[in-house]
């Protein structure tokens, strides 16, 4: 029987498994029995609990940005501590995700609750965006994101369902109500808009679909003098 089958390893017993893979690769010699017994096994500590090798991310430059949304279970390095990562391919032989590779449904599965989503970055919207793009616009990230104030707008970050994306339709309104939620373009970029029917499912007000506007700017239309008439303005 081996140790793991049954318990979690400490730090050297994880290294010692990895080492043994590599000498025995490294001597051509047949390890297929042994990585199946142990690949499905919870015997390695992660940032967020034990579980086996397949079911968790060696953490490089490319999962940053994810990591900004997602609670990515990444292996605990600074447990483990540098020698982890000089064992990549045998952490890789053992079902551990290598390198992002448009892991677009683990970063939605594991999407950070709504309070830590907040006030995101361009790239981490973005990112979401392109999770949704890619995974068709799944339930758990649209009803995620509707009450997350994530998207900065020229009067500060409001919820999806606050905002206007912009088109020429919408100028005519900032000139006389400073008020408007507009989508910020220039903070994410002209991408941005080509991502209009991911905007659209998530309530983002668009040309062309029913909306209501802001109470501020209907009680603004009723109740200001802003309208000319023959007898002044009214």
């Amino acid at each position: 029987m081996f140790v793991v089958e049954n318990s979690t390893l400490t730090r050297s017993q994880v290294l010692s498994v990895l080492n043994f893979i590599r000498f025995f690769k490294e001597n051509v010699l047949p390890l297929d029995k042994f990585i199946s017994r142990i690949k499905e096994r919870r015997w390695l500590r992660t940032s967020c609990s034990d579980r086996s090798p397949v079911e968790f991310v060696l953490f490089d430059p490319e999962w940053r940005l994810a990591s900004q949304i997602s609670d990515i279970p990444f292996i605990d390095t600074d447990y483990f501590g540098e020698e982890i990562l000089s064992l990549e391919e045998e952490l890789k032989s053992l079902g551990v995700l290598i390198g992002f590779n448009g892991s677009f449904k683990l970063v939605g599965d594991n999407l950070k609750s709504p309070s830590r989503l907040t006030s995101l970055t361009a790239e981490a919207v973005l990112l979401i965006l392109e999770c949704m793009h890619h995974l068709g616009s799944p339930t758990k990230l649209v009803e995620t994101l509707r009450g997350v104030k994530c998207f900065k707008t020229n009067i500060g970050y409001k919820s999806p369902g606050e905002c206007f994306l912009f088109n020429s339709e919408w100028a005519c309104m900032l000139q006389v109500f400073n008020g408007f939620p507009l989508i910020d373009h220039d903070f994410y970029g002209s991408i941005i808009f080509s991502y209009i029917n991911q905007l659209r499912q998530i309530g983002v007000k668009l040309k062309g679909t029913p909306h209501k506007f802001p109470p501020d700017l209907k009680k603004f239309l009723r109740e200001e003098k802003w309208l000319r008439t023959r007898l002044g303005g009214v």
